[in-house]
């Protein structure tokens, strides 16, 4: 991903950069890329997920302070909270297609509480200490997305699960 930080603007096209679909395509191409494989009726969900998970990723690189992040991050704990409350959504280019994308496909609350949860681990901006603590880390902050974006593709298999944490731990070290 990227580390390059520009908000997200209104919608004015798919290959725009300040679009859903842009941003994505900016920031983390390869997920974007995955997204042209979905059914067209998922791409806004997929979206919605990656470019949420591009916004809590950059959480740690654009504040100064653990605590500055530890509020947006918590900002966006308030958001899902609304989310899953069925309170009308906040006014942001992400929250809108992610907030529809839980409430139509019934996205699982607790993956993206590990994913932020993995987030505000980062403020602490301490190295791994062991290749345990780096598999664990790439686990819980890549997996929890794997299996988000596995049920807005209406996937939901225990089965697959074991699959998912592979692939999530082995994309998520190879990004590193």
């Amino acid at each position: 991903m990227s580390r390059e930080t520009h908000p997200v603007g209104a919608r004015s096209g798919p290959e725009d950069a300040s679009s859903l679909p842009g941003l994505v395509r900016r920031h983390d191409r390869d997920r974007y890329q995955t997204t042209l494989f979905a059914p067209a009726e998922r791409h806004e969900a997929l979206l919605a997920l990656y470019a949420f998970n591009y916004e809590i990723a950059r959480v740690r690189e654009t504040v100064s302070e653990p605590m500055l992040g530890q509020i947006r991050l918590q900002w966006w704990r308030e958001v899902l909270g609304a989310a899953y409350a069925g309170m009308p959504p906040r006014q942001h280019p992400v929250v809108l297609p992610l907030s529809a994308a839980i409430r139509e496909l019934a996205l699982s609350r607790g993956y993206f509480d590990r994913l932020i949860d993995s987030r505000e681990r980062d403020l602490a901006d301490a190295p791994p200490a062991s290749l345990g603590v780096l598999e664990a880390y790439a686990e819980e902050s890549s997996v929890p997305l794997i299996r988000l974006a596995l049920e807005a593709l209406g996937v939901r298999s225990v089965a697959l699960d074991a699959v998912a944490r592979h692939v999530g731990i082995g994309y998520s070290l190879s990004g590193l």
